[in-house]
């Protein structure tokens, strides 16, 4: 199964592409082909968003109100500064595309391939994917799907038995999987969910990382999601976290249970040191719902 790439000091190419490693997993934790294709994906819209940025027309514009404010600070005219030989020559590179322009680009373009493009497959994968549209809407179904579903419930698990076991008649995972049922998430399916899941730890990390905000909501806010994976801290958090929650899982025995509530599960593996998330406690209309649930009694 794939290893999550673990988070370091990147360029920016780099950064951009663990990133969008992370997205994709969160997306496809158990596909690696399609992780392949967003990430290739990304990659080639990102490239092309920069080559429009880097259009030469676009570029002399701001060379022109650099010159602009350098004539205004020197106490000279645009055309005086303009005349001077290094700005003319530099001027003169980028009308034909030429020179540092042309270098810059290329640069540009070459390490988009070294750290993005390339290893997630190329262009021929690029080829092959199904749209930006497509994978981006795949992504953002994934916050109401069963990876986010398992894992808010584990949150939700961890939160219970770390501060409530006393307040609660039991902390288990039927528990919370029914007080996380409402109209359209039904107690089926967050069973299916729960049994199914590879990456509730990753998912987990992510709702407790994000502001421990463990509620009735269906769904986790794209843009905490964004702000925790978008940077190396926030990624070095998020899988730490995720490290510690599998082994709470494969540790942690409800009363009444015979084994941990993660035990024989094959999950995402993590390749990071384990650290433990913040666990808030639970907001009161939470607590309430968790002491409705009534075990079945069998008849």
């Amino acid at each position: 199964m794939t290893a999550l790439p673990v988070p370091a000091e990147t360029s920016l190419w780099q950064d951009f592409a663990e990133t969008a490693r992370f997205a994709a997993l969160l997306g496809w934790p158990g596909n690696e082909r399609a992780q392949r294709e967003a990430v290739v994906t990304w990659g080639a819209a990102m490239l092309g968003a920069l080559a429009e940025t880097m259009q030469r027309d676009v570029v002399l514009a701001g060379f022109d109100a650099v010159l602009a404010r350098l004539a205004a600070a020197a106490g000279v005219t645009v055309a005086e500064i303009a005349a001077v030989p290094r700005f003319a020559a530099l001027r003169a590179e980028i009308e034909r595309g030429e020179g540092a322009f042309a270098a810059a680009r290329g640069e540009a373009e070459a390490e988009a391939r070294r750290a993005v493009i390339d290893p997630a497959g190329g262009w021929i994968a690029l080829a092959s994917a199904r749209g930006l549209g497509a994978i981006t809407a795949d992504l953002r179904r994934a916050g109401t799907g069963p990876e986010a579903l398992a894992g808010i419930a584990l949150a939700l698990l961890v939160c219970a038995a770390e501060h409530h076991a006393a307040e609660l008649p039991s902390v288990s995972v039927n528990r919370v999987l029914w007080a996380l049922e409402a109209p359209g998430r039904s107690l089926t399916v967050l069973k299916q969910a729960w049994a199914k899941a590879i990456a509730p730890h990753l998912w987990a990390a992510l709702v407790l990382e994000g502001g421990g905000a463990v509620m009735l909501g269906p769904s986790l806010a794209e843009d905490t999601v964004a702000a925790l994976i978008e940077t190396a801290a926030g990624r070095a958090r998020v899988t730490a976290g995720a490290t510690w929650l599998a082994e709470w899982g494969r540790g942690f025995v409800p009363a009444g249970a015979q084994r941990p509530v993660l035990a024989g599960r094959k999950l995402l593996r993590i390749d990071a040191a384990p650290k433990k998330p913040p666990l808030p406690r639970l907001p009161p209309e939470m607590l309430a719902r968790l002491r409705e649930y009534r075990a079945p009694v069998p008849l």
